[in-house]
């Protein structure tokens, strides 16, 4: 995971008070301490005036907030790449920059539960996948069988390290 401050060469977005209350808001109530931008701009509505790139710069500008780049599944690989971006994001798997609070760092149990979280939605993802797949396609019933039973291994090591 790679985080970079002031990646944008353009001059930061200017938001008002009442937009970056919400925004605030929105970041503070989320579960996750690590949230995508796109996600961020989905739940403001269409209505906000600024876009992706703007409210990165935004974020990278602002001293409260890390930026997260670098986090995203390879669009053109594997078994979630079956899903269009939309298809993605309607299972809670956002691609692009993801911003956290500083001042919100996680302790160990939240970091262990919110990777557990990201694998159940990746499993849940495969499992998708599976019940799509393409009939007769050994290749993609191969990786899709690889992932699944990574992703359970993943679950399972993961629930004993929060138990620990």
């Amino acid at each position: 995971m790679s985080s970079k401050q002031n990646m944008s060469a353009s001059k930061p977005a200017e938001i008002d008070n009442e937009w970056l209350e919400k925004i605030l808001r929105l970041v503070i109530k989320q579960d996750n301490f690590i949230v995508p931008v796109r996600w961020i701009l989905r739940k403001l509505g269409p209505e906000v005036p600024l876009s992706e790139n703007e409210l990165t710069s935004f974020f990278e500008s602002d001293n409260r907030f890390q930026v997260y780049t670098g986090l995203d599944v390879d669009e053109d690989d594997g078994p979630i790449s079956q899903f269009s971006i939309s298809e993605q994001e309607g299972m809670g798997i956002y691609q692009g920059p993801k911003v956290m609070l500083k001042d919100r760092l996680p302790d160990r149990g939240q970091i262990v539960s919110f990777l557990i979280n990201k694998a159940d939605q990746t499993y849940d993802a495969l499992l998708r996948a599976w019940d799509i797949r393409p009939e007769k396609n050994v290749t993609v019933e191969d990786q899709l069988l690889e992932a699944l039973a990574r992703a359970q291994k993943l679950k399972r090591e993961l629930r004993e390290a929060l138990d620990a």
